[in-house]
């Protein structure tokens, strides 16, 4: 097992890929029943993290800050000193 992670990752000829690149109809019908699942599963996920960013602009906006103190503004003769 470790030699097959080794070999995958240090430039052997990874087992799931076709060789230079060629087209094979037997390969395409093998990776046809993963095709729907991995565009529901794309669907699903992206549709998760874009609900959440939306949902933290949306908690953001209606946040008004008025619980945080705020420091007194410095007048300009204060600030010269």
């Amino acid at each position: 097992m470790i030699q097959r992670v080794f070999r995958a990752r240090f430039g052997a000829v990874r087992r799931y890929s076709i060789p230079n690149n060629s087209y094979k109809e037997s390969f395409e019908r093998a990776r046809e029943p993963y095709r729907v699942r991995n565009a529901v599963t794309f669907v699903a996920l992206s549709s998760l993290a874009i609900s959440i960013y939306f949902y933290s602009i949306n908690a953001v906006k209606q946040e008004d800050f008025s619980s945080v103190p705020m420091p007194e503004k410095v007048s300009k003769d204060e600030s010269q000193k």
